[in-house]
């Protein structure tokens, strides 16, 4: 497995990722999804054999905030480390940023920072409305000098 900078959209690669993993919103619309890929601030890639089986998607100006927009793996190539290799290399090529945030799933918070960060202590911010209606997000700060702005919403 190695991570590199996805510099060429390859459709339906990317496709074939998004759809292993359910995504069906970016599928539907391939051409918004090639749109947002060649907006976006980073585009990191992880394969094994050539095949993509990871992407990390990171969206903002690049000096004080970027958001990790996607994050995904094959699920045949899940709890492998991809995930949090590709995370690791977003933060590193982000350090010097001063909030780097991440949406995901509730259960993959915790996996997520002790992963990156080799333990699973996270604190939860107060909870806030995210958008009207029952959702609602919450944020987490992973409790580590390394990247001490590192957020998780939920």
């Amino acid at each position: 497995m190695y991570i590199e900078e996805y510099t060429t959209y390859q459709e339906s690669e990317v496709l074939a990722l998004y759809g292993s993993v359910g995504w069906t919103a970016y599928t539907e619309q391939p051409e918004a999804l090639r749109r947002g890929f060649a907006g976006s601030l980073l585009t990191l890639a992880s394969r094994e054999n050539g095949t993509l089986v990871g992407l990390l998607r990171a969206v903002g100006d690049g000096c004080t905030v970027v958001l990790v927009q996607d994050l995904l793996v094959r699920p045949d190539h899940q709890r492998r480390g991809i995930g949090t290799a590709l995370m690791q290399a977003a933060l590193e090529r982000f350090r010097s940023v001063r909030q780097v945030q991440l949406l995901c799933s509730k259960g993959a918070i915790r996996r997520m920072v002790a992963g990156i960060h080799g333990r699973s202590t996270a604190t939860v911010l107060p909870s806030r409305m995210s958008a009207p209606g029952p959702r609602r997000s919450r944020w987490i700060r992973a409790d580590t000098r390394r990247s001490p702005n590192c957020r998780v919403s939920v």
